[in-house]
């Protein structure tokens, strides 16, 4: 995408679209992954902690790379993860998906062609914060308004 059109309007157009289609479709959670910079995961180790020891999915909705692909994100004790730091250094969409309600699963896959560390990210609709509901959902926020 240009980087004209990377802003918050097209980012907010494209959420709504999504949540059009979740409504639509009935959907229960999406799924995907998400990448963190980088192939040297002694690098990125209390990033892949914090989201291991502080935001990994409920165990029915876990899941974990194929053993061949599998790269552990329990790299660093959770009292020594340095979460401020962690929070500061995960990439924006890693932390927009958070505020929204995603979970991560167990285990990473390093893709050495791209130069990054994927992570699987689950966002169960059931666990989305109203408050991005009734923001993507001009219905909902009417409802929630003349309530």
């Amino acid at each position: 995408m240009l980087a004209e059109y990377r802003g918050k309007k097209t980012i907010e157009m494209l959420w709504r679209g999504i949540w059009a289609y979740v409504k639509h479709h009935r959907i229960d959670a999406m799924i995907g992954c998400a990448s963190i910079e980088g192939t040297d995961v002694s690098l990125i180790a209390n990033q892949l902690s914090f989201l291991y020891h502080f935001s990994q999915a409920a165990p029915e909705w876990q899941t974990s790379p194929l053993a061949r692909r599998h790269t552990e994100m329990n790299r660093v004790s959770k009292g020594d993860v340095d979460v401020k730091k962690a929070l500061a250094s995960l990439p924006p969409l890693i932390k927009g998906y958070m505020r929204v309600g995603a979970k991560f699963g167990n285990g990473a896959v390093v893709d050495r062609q791209f130069g990054v560390t994927d992570v699987f990210v689950v966002m169960p609709i059931s666990e989305i914060e109203t408050r991005y509901i009734e923001y993507f959902d001009e219905d909902a926020a009417a409802i929630v308004k003349a309530a």
